[in-house]
Order: structure tokens, then C-alpha cells, then sequence
């Protein structure tokens, strides 16, 4: 009488799982390689993505601080002229406007340019230097 858990092997099940082997070891080197590639690839993006959004944070934080303070440091000055109001405005509705937690918005990136041409164009009319406060690092996305 047979034990009920005991198996029988043939000869062909031996030769069957050395040649299998090489096959079984190489999927499970694989399958370990991807879940290590994938957990490296995840902490990377997050580094970068923390890194990135640090830099856009304090490039916008710039422009609201920079708007705000023109606005208070140009209040009642008679030398604006209509063109010069209009663009601080815009500016100013560019930089008010911006939502910086909705990343997932396709328009997202667009809107920085736009803030940073509009930063650029206040700078010239108003005759600032941009260089003398933050400078932008030019992100991509």
C-alpha cells in the first residue's frame, strides 16, 4: 500500500526538471529584476518629482511675492500709463489664477509660460532687471 502524499517520479520527471530549470531560474531572475527596477523607478520619480515641483513652488511663491509688492510699491503712482496697468494686471491675474496643486491639468505647463512671458514683459515696461531677483531654472515637463 501507497502512502496517500507520496508521488512517483519517472525518469522523464527528472530529466524534465533539470532541463526546466534553467528556464524556472531565469523567469524568477527576471521577476525579481522587474519588482527591483520598478520599486527603484518609483523612489527616482519621486525624488525628481520632489525636486521639480520644489523649484516650480518657489518660482511661482517669486511671482505672487513680486506681484503683490508691485502692486503696493505702484499704488497712486500717476507715471502708469494705460498700457503698463493693463499688463500688471494680467500679471497679476496670470499669477492669482494659478492653481500649482493641479498638476494633471493639460494646461498646466502652458500657464507657466505664459506667467513667465508676462514676468518678462512687466520687467520691461517697468524697466526691472529680472536678474537682480529670482531667476527661473526653465523646467520641462
Amino acid at each position: 500500500m501507497k502512502p496517500v502524499f507520496a508521488t512517483e517520479t519517472t525518469e522523464d520527471d527528472v530529466f524534465d526538471s533539470i532541463v526546466l530549470a534553467d528556464e524556472k531560474f531565469q523567469q524568477e531572475g527576471y521577476d525579481e529584476g522587474f519588482k527591483d527596477g520598478q520599486l527603484q523607478g518609483i523612489q527616482e520619480g519621486y525624488k525628481l518629482g520632489t525636486k521639480h515641483g520644489l523649484q516650480l513652488g518657489a518660482e511661482v511663491g517669486f511671482y505672487h511675492g513680486f506681484v503683490i509688492g508691485l502692486q503696493k510699491v505702484l499704488e497712486g503712482d500717476d507715471k502708469l500709463t494705460p498700457r503698463k496697468v493693463t499688463v500688471l494686471k494680467s500679471f497679476r491675474e496670470l499669477v492669482m489664477a494659478f492653481d500649482i496643486v493641479d498638476h494633471h491639468n493639460e494646461k498646466f505647463s502652458d500657464n507657466v509660460g505664459k506667467i513667465r512671458a508676462k514676468f518678462k514683459q512687466v520687467c520691461s515696461l517697468l524697466k526691472v532687471n529680472p536678474e537682480s531677483g529670482h531667476k527661473p531654472q526653465g523646467i520641462s515637463f
